[in-house]
């Protein structure tokens, strides 16, 4: 069963990168692998102190990264609380198959990145970053450029309803939730 890791996350207070990492973690992984459960039963599949578990429960509460739920078919009497994750965990198949289905679309979007960087070079006004010596095929002016295209695309989507916004965490983090199977897709250099 490989470990699931925050891999990435921002805002204000992201919740693995203040005291506490590990345990944190480990409640992610068991509530993950072994559905909702309460403090109790976290503690002890743990093999830690109620006290640590709970505080560490409720930071992970805090940052929405996990739920209270019903989980009647499992609770005993009516004060237990049973937690479970809040946001999914992508695998490395589900990181495959996001892939290959890309794969499609990618002609096309290297097409239109293409025209965009033909037309961007086209235009007759220069950029300030121009005046000062800046190429635009300097491979930092060309990420910047991809970033403005990404963000304008991005708003454009979100606005027409295509895709949506991040949920509101508290502490606005933002993040995903990997198996420490995931590996970094390094870009392709043609």
């Amino acid at each position: 069963m490989p470990r699931i890791r925050a891999q990435y996350g921002v805002g204000e207070r992201v919740p693995f990168e203040i005291s506490g990492q590990e345990t944190r973690e480990a409640i992610l992984n068991k509530l993950h692998y072994s559905g909702p459960m309460t403090v109790n039963q976290l503690s002890e599949a743990l093999g830690m102190a109620q006290s640590v578990i709970y505080g560490q429960v409720k930071t992970l509460e805090e940052y929405d990264l996990i739920k209270e739920v019903k989980a009647e078919e499992k609770r005993k009497s009516r004060v237990e609380r049973y937690y479970d994750l809040n946001l999914p965990v992508f695998s490395l198949k589900d990181q495959k198959r996001v892939g290959e289905l890309a794969e499609v679309f990618l002609g096309k979007l290297v097409a239109t990145v293409g025209s965009y960087f033909e037309e961007v070079s086209k235009r007759k006004q220069r950029f300030d970053f121009e005046e000062k010596g800046w190429p635009l095929d300097d491979p930092q002016v060309k990420q910047y450029l991809f970033n403005g295209l990404y963000h304008e695309l991005l708003h454009t989507l979100m606005s027409k309803g295509v895709v949506s916004q991040w949920p509101d965490r508290k502490g606005k983090w933002r993040g995903y939730l990997f198996p420490e199977e995931y590996e970094e897709r390094k870009p392709k250099i043609a």
